[in-house]
């Protein structure tokens, strides 16, 4: 059972290089974490092998991939928006080979959309 998971809210590609976000990996490892929780986004920001890679290096797994950040993309599965709702529902079809790979969940919050919505 993971113990300790650490979420990192921004998205990969804000990080200044992926060598940055291989030294954010390490630290948490440092500190004892046992699982890292990211922000899925279209693009990732990092290719799948090297993030792989890097999770085994530093002993960590990956228990879910975030899907909010796809709603200030615009995407929102309660748009009233026909088209918004099948570009969100293909995205999150294509983050299912990501989640699968590493064997881990969706969470879909931010994505179920505001009351405003």
């Amino acid at each position: 059972m993971l113990r300790y998971s650490f979420i990192v809210m921004q998205r990969l590609s804000a990080f200044p290089s992926p060598e940055a976000f291989r030294g954010a990996l390490a630290t948490l490892s440092d500190c004892g974490y046992e699982g890292v929780e990211l922000n899925v986004t279209e693009p990732l920001g990092l290719d799948l092998d090297l993030l792989d890679r890097w999770i085994r290096e530093f002993h960590l797994r990956i228990p879910s991939f975030l899907t909010g950040e796809a709603y200030f993309d615009g995407l929102c599965l309660s748009s009233p928006d026909a088209v918004v709702r099948r570009r969100i529902v293909a995205r999150l079809v294509g983050y299912l080979y990501v989640a699968e790979r590493f064997g881990s969940i969706l969470v879909v919050g931010l994505l179920q959309g505001l009351r405003r919505d």
